[in-house]
């Protein structure tokens, strides 16, 4: 009884994990001896939509948990959406509880916008935060990841755009079998484009 009303009262030490970073595994042994330095179970939160790269994140954080846990230790995982991870970091958030995150890495928040990690925590929790450099996801590299989403939807919204003015057109145009034949053409090319264009945008 006694062990599991101290199992129960332990406090955590809560890392904030960007996903890049769930197959660090020179990170979760930095973790591990923090934890174990201050008698701490550790609790990963992930913050990423739930269809980004599930499998191998969930393959990536079995290993960190593993690395991370100890005879005396153990270590959790939950993922939070980036549109209600302050939410659920204020829900497992104890008083007694310490937080490790990135002091550099940019992320999106629903009340703010972009913003340093770091700072949004302190301003979600009364919390004693310890900020680790040099694993942070730069900026640039969030940049890069966005140009080609929004490429892809623009080329979408434009090829669409276009089959539509022209079958307005035709339609206006002509009547008949033509008529439906030349639509049937546009449909087929209006498909084919979208599919070379998305070919392009993935490679």
């Amino acid at each position: 009884m006694d062990s599991q009303t101290s199992q129960e009262k332990k406090k955590h030490l809560i890392v904030l994990l960007p996903v890049c970073m769930a197959n660090d595994f020179e990170l979760a042994h930095k973790i591990h001896w923090m934890a174990y330095r201050k008698n701490c179970d550790v609790f990963y939160m992930t913050i990423a939509e739930n269809n980004e790269g599930s499998l191998a994140l969930s393959r990536d954080m079995a290993t960190m948990k593993a690395v991370t846990a100890g005879n005396w230790l153990q270590a959790q995982w939950i993922q939070a959406r980036p549109a209600d991870w302050v939410t659920r970091l204020q829900e497992i958030y104890r008083p007694e509880d310490e937080i490790v995150c990135t002091e550099e890495q940019a992320i999106d928040h629903s009340l703010s916008g972009q913003g340093k990690l770091y700072q949004i925590v302190k301003e979600a929790v009364a919390a004693e935060i310890h900020p680790v450099s040099g694993y942070d996801l730069p900026h640039e590299e969030v940049r890069r990841k966005r140009i080609p989403e929004f490429l892809a939807y623009a080329g979408f919204l434009v090829i669409i755009a276009l089959i539509t003015w022209l079958q307005i057109q035709v339609d206006a145009a002509l009547r008949g079998t033509v008529d439906t034949v030349i639509v049937l053409i546009l449909l087929c090319v209006e498909f084919g484009a979208i599919w070379a264009w998305n070919n392009f945008t993935l490679s």
